[in-house]
């Protein structure tokens, strides 16, 4: 049966319903779960200040799954991370990806993007004014790949914006989580570069 949790005191009511199901008295969980019998009280009564890693050995000992629901747009990006998790291979130095990727991605800020590359302004300090340097220097990188712009200047850029950023492990991390589809942009982008010309 699924369950909604929208509280702790959902997750508390779940617990105390398995454990009395299965017959298994408080002491005895909080003991083979390697919690204290209070903390197994709080959590079963939803007390909001429960250290959720103890939770978690809670809902593993009484074999409860918990899962989330995200959005399908996440869904591709959250298998890459989680995929790198495992392995140990994340090639990107440790840090929240919100510090690796603009918070908003809308298409006034893409237009910003468009009008910055089309202008051909490679003066590092706008680059970084306009969005996060790993998010800057995957699209410079990008960039480098094109014909219509100057390669060694704008993997230059990159390389100061985020240092490693030309290397294929880096520029493929920045492909598989930036919001910024290159299959979308290119083509505006020198839509934008003709209709200047």
């Amino acid at each position: 049966m699924k369950f909604a949790i929208k509280s702790m005191h959902d997750l508390g009511l779940a617990i105390r319903a398995v454990r009395k199901s299965r017959r298994v008295r408080q002491d005895q969980l909080a003991a083979a779960a390697g919690v204290s019998g209070q903390f197994t009280v709080d959590a079963e009564k939803g007390k909001p200040t429960v250290q959720f890693d103890r939770v978690l050995r809670l809902l593993r000992e009484l074999g409860i799954g918990l899962h989330v629901e995200i959005p399908d747009t996440a869904a591709q990006i959250l298998s890459v991370l989680e995929s790198r998790r495992k392995s140990g291979s994340d090639p990107i130095e440790p840090g929240a990806p919100l510090e690796r990727f603009p918070l908003r991605f809308d298409r006034a800020f893409e237009e910003e993007l468009l009008l910055l590359c089309a202008a051909r302004d490679f003066e590092v300090g706008r680059w970084r004014a306009l969005g996060p340097d790993f998010f800057m220097a995957g699209l410079a990188i990008m960039l480098a790949s094109l014909p219509e712009f100057d390669r060694p200047r704008l993997l230059a850029l990159g390389e100061q914006l985020y240092p490693g950023s030309s290397k294929v492990q880096v520029f493929n991390a920045w492909l598989d989580g930036s919001p910024l589809r290159p299959s979308r942009f290119i083509p505006m982008l020198q839509a934008a570069l003709r209709h200047a010309a």
